[in-house]
């Protein structure tokens, strides 16, 4: 038999199941802001127990769309590695003010160059 997620996520919603979810919750967000990215084995290494059990937990997190699995196709449990579901826009360079026009609406500029609300050049 092998790890199923389905036959594991019932014993999430238990009292102990939420108290050791929520810890495996925040020992996840900490890696994050360390370092961007996580093993499943650092994300569990503090716990005791059953270890179907503290994969649902990193799985349940991927659910909830807090982070996504970025693992290759045949790594091992433990080697699964994980991200922020939202790293890519936290990727993303904050506006500029060369990319705004000028106007009073303050609009960022289109890919051309132009205000996307009054249409005029901006600022480059």
């Amino acid at each position: 038999m092998s790890y199923n997620y389905n036959n594991e996520k019932h014993k999430i919603f238990t009292e102990e199941g939420q108290r050791e979810f929520l810890k495996v919750r925040d020992r996840t967000q900490k890696l994050l802001a360390e370092a961007g990215a996580f093993t499943m084995s650092s994300a569990i290494e503090d716990l005791y127990g059953d270890s179907w059990l503290m994969m649902a937990y990193i799985d349940r997190l991927i659910e909830l769309g807090e982070i996504r699995e970025i693992t290759p196709a045949n790594v091992a449990g433990q080697h699964r590695v994980f991200v922020s579901a939202v790293w890519e826009s936290l990727l993303t360079p904050p506006l500029t003010d060369e990319d705004w026009c000028g106007c009073e609406t303050m609009s960022p500029t289109t890919e051309a160059g132009k205000c996307s609300r009054c249409g005029k050049n901006a600022n480059r």
